[in-house]
């Protein structure tokens, strides 16, 4: 590859850097799996994380009140290689937030990374921010994308700030709903339903949610009835969450809860059709 020369056939899991096409540095974790390579997954981080949390997981500490398992043991298990990207966005680091440029990048790699492998599809997913991040970029995509999966994802971008009004998404999208309709929209998820449904995407979401609150009502079900209303092939998960430590949050619990394996299963065998 030019840039920063990595072998994609070698198993394990290395960072890389590479600029995109305005010469913006971008930093990526590449997880290449022990056997076969099946497929390429681009696995997207929540709001303020790290591609780290993304592959090698997290027990409760100083981001994650609960465990998430990380992407590489599920990845491995069927063969695929995972592109994990640190978000840039537009004017803040961590919180990208559908910024065009940064996904754009990650298709790059991507790409670049199936034509010079056997690699017969490309998949993506994503947590929170990261499931946003996923949708925009499927939709984007949606002719050469085979799968894409989101949990408790950010979709109607507006809708979020109204509810989390943290200035850090306000420096990234720059301004408010108001000043900047159309960052908002080209980056909220709903917009891209018609392109979605062209691809296969499975939805899920906890009406227990409280860092995305207003899942039933403005977030992942809506847009799981846009795609079905225009007959995309999707798969929606609602699922509640009640904490065994009665002392945890139980609306951050509930955001949290991500089944990677599942996930990542789903996606691999979605691929397959």
């Amino acid at each position: 590859m030019t840039g920063s020369e990595f072998e994609v056939r070698t198993p394990g899991v290395r960072p890389i850097s590479r600029r995109d096409v305005a010469g913006v540095e971008r930093e990526y974790l590449v997880c290449v799996p022990d056997g076969p390579l099946e497929s390429i997954g681009v696995m997207f981080h929540p709001f303020g994380s790290t591609p780290e949390m993304v592959v090698y997981g997290e027990e409760p500490g100083e981001y994650l009140i609960t465990h998430l398992e990380g992407v590489l043991r599920p990845a491995n298990a069927v063969g695929m290689l995972v592109i994990a990207p640190r978000a840039r966005g537009r004017a803040v680091d961590g919180v990208s937030m559908g910024w065009k440029p940064h996904l754009d990048a990650a298709w790059e790699l991507a790409t670049t990374i199936r034509d010079q492998t056997d690699a017969m599809r490309i998949v993506a997913g994503g947590l929170s921010m990261g499931g946003l991040e996923a949708l925009v970029f499927g939709g984007q995509h949606a002719d050469e994308i085979a799968a894409v999966w989101a949990v408790n994802p950010v979709i109607d971008v507006a809708e979020w700030f109204a509810a989390n009004p943290d200035e850090l998404f306000l420096a990234e999208v720059g301004g408010l709903p108001s000043d900047a309709a159309e960052q908002y929209r080209v980056r909220s998820a709903d917009s891209y339903a018609a392109e979605l449904a062209r691809t296969r995407v499975r939805l899920t979401w906890s009406p227990d949610d409280t860092v995305i609150p207003n899942q039933a009502t403005k977030h992942a079900h809506p847009l799981a009835d846009a795609i079905r209303a225009l007959g995309g092939d999707l798969m929606e998960c609602i699922v509640t969450q009640v904490p065994a430590d009665p002392m945890l949050d139980a609306g951050r619990v509930a955001h949290e809860s991500c089944d990677v394996w599942e996930n990542i299963g789903w996606a691999a065998n979605w691929g397959h059709r």
